[in-house]
């Protein structure tokens, strides 16, 4: 078996013996191998190709060599060649064309890829991400993700938790120091204000009587509330429509499916198109040449296409669509 490098020129590989097509032994030293007596045949191919040019030459004792070029080796996988002249029992060479980069590591003008900073699932560094098939070291680097975007002080094992949201969901670092307080406003606030009874000359709601604000309030309150002037109504208003200020609501959004999508080419990504693109850029994707396409969440579809500065050794990768 000889292996082959893809496309690539310049790459002898032996033929014989040729002996005699009489006796079956005498070797063949003498014969005129052109390129069309060359026959190859390419993975996946139904017919039979003629070698691109040159023939072969006579080496020894009825062993010939011959040059193939980059365009008899441009398929991957087996290659076999025949070769059947006038005078000479027919020879068969049995070969693989290998992936350029595959081929390098192989025989040893490559260097593998390592996995020794890689632990345990975690990536310590970018400068610790080492090139695999065509993806160059930072493909996803702090520029692309900003450094401590997402960790888990921001996001507690309870999802959010009593640390951040407290029992008495807004307090009193949230409103000014007893700017409104449990002692100024009852529970049902958009109803009545509930103890109210006014004193005489401090104008304090005390007591246990219910005060409804039905009309216009005139005159001012005086104290840490300010004043309400001639003419403003106070209305109910109990509207948390869009507000989620519990343990079961923010649990509900993490534990949520998102929906798939990505952005546009150069535009700013939603929650849900950042998510989609890290997933697809860590999952499924294929590399062909210079060009990554990242799939989405089928595994076959395509999601986006990137360009690498070489297919052999890239440094640089740029979002193509």
């Amino acid at each position: 078996m000889i292996y082959l490098r893809q496309s690539t020129a310049s790459q002898e590989v032996p033929l014989g013996y040729f002996v005699d097509s009489t006796d079956g032994n005498t070797e063949e030293t003498g014969l005129t191998i052109a390129n069309t007596d060359i026959k190859i045949w390419k993975t996946g191919a139904t017919t039979l190709a003629n070698k691109n040019s040159g023939g072969a030459t006579h080496i020894s004792n009825g062993i010939y060599y011959a040059v193939l070029d980059a365009t008899d080796t441009d398929t991957i996988g087996p290659l076999v060649i025949f070769v059947h002249v006038s005078g000479a029992l027919a020879v068969r060479l049995e070969c693989v064309v290998l992936d350029e980069a595959v081929y390098d590591v192989q025989f040893g003008t490559g260097t593998p890829a390592t996995t020794t900073n890689i632990t345990a699932g975690t990536i310590t560094t970018a400068t610790n991400v080492t090139t695999v098939n065509g993806l160059a070291a930072n493909v996803i680097t702090a520029s692309a993700i900003a450094s401590d975007a997402i960790t888990a002080a921001k996001i507690a094992d309870g999802a959010i938790d009593a640390a951040t949201f407290a029992a008495n969901a807004i307090t009193s670092t949230v409103l000014a120091g007893d700017a409104i307080t449990a002692a100024k406003v009852a529970a049902d606030v958009g109803t009545e204000i509930g103890t109210a009874v006014w004193a005489t000359g401090t104008r304090q709601l005390t007591g246990t009587q219910t005060f409804n604000l039905t009309g216009d309030i005139t005159g001012n309150l005086s104290g840490s509330v300010g004043s309400v002037t001639a003419g403003v109504t106070v209305t109910t208003n109990n509207d948390k429509t869009g507000y989620r200020l519990s343990s079961t609501g923010v649990s509900d959004f993490l534990t949520s499916q998102i929906t798939e999508a990505y952005r546009a080419n150069g535009a700013a990504p939603t929650v849900a198109q950042f998510i989609s693109e890290v997933l697809a850029h860590l999952g499924e994707a294929t590399i062909s040449g210079t060009t990554k396409t990242i799939k989405q969440f089928d595994h076959s579809t395509g999601a986006a296409t990137f360009t690498l500065d070489d297919a052999t050794n890239p440094s640089s990768i740029t979002r193509a669509t």
